[in-house]
């Protein structure tokens, strides 16, 4: 197995992310009021509607989401200045090889999961689908889908903009 190992800023220690697994970076203003552990509870909250499988359980002291003690998804946040940064990890169906080669989320006793794992349906559609909509509905947002294409050429002339007006 070939990975490369990334020092980063975030909480959650070492964990691996790559093909068969949903990661969703999730960069929200928390001020004013706004606290860490509810928009920690609203994405494991996403993560355990997502993945579709009955006794799914979050918990926001271990970030994750469990089945039987064994880990489908990870949370792994940074808040600088009231601003968050990185999010989470849900597995659907990746190689569970790498985890077995570290402590990841420094739980030793703890194994890695999948939803293909544990007999649900880890198709990426469905997945993101029902990710996004938990997500929009726990932290309080309307989702607007749009081409990427499009989101993009916008943030592109919005930069250009900016920089012009200076």
């Amino acid at each position: 197995m070939d990975a490369r190992f990334y020092a980063i800023d975030r909480g959650g220690q070492m964990t691996w992310h790559g093909p068969g697994q949903t990661t969703g970076y999730v960069i929200a203003d928390l001020r004013p009021g706004r606290r860490v552990r509810g928009f920690v509870r609203a994405l494991v909250g996403a993560m355990r509607d997502a993945c579709g499988l009955a006794g799914a359980e979050g918990d926001v002291a271990p970030q994750g989401l469990y089945l039987e003690g064994r880990k489908l998804g990870s949370v792994g946040i940074r808040v600088d200045g009231g601003i968050t940064t990185h999010g989470l990890a849900l597995n659907r169906d990746p190689d569970l090889g790498w985890f077995r080669m570290m402590e990841a989320c420094a739980a030793p006793d703890v194994a890695a999961t999948s939803i293909s794992a544990e007999g649900g349906d880890p198709d990426r559609r469905r997945v993101e689908r029902a990710l996004a909509e938990s997500l929009a509905e726990g932290l309080g947002l309307t989702l607007q889908p749009e081409p990427l294409a499009s989101a993009l050429g916008r943030s592109r002339i919005s930069s250009r903009a900016s920089r012009s007006a200076e």
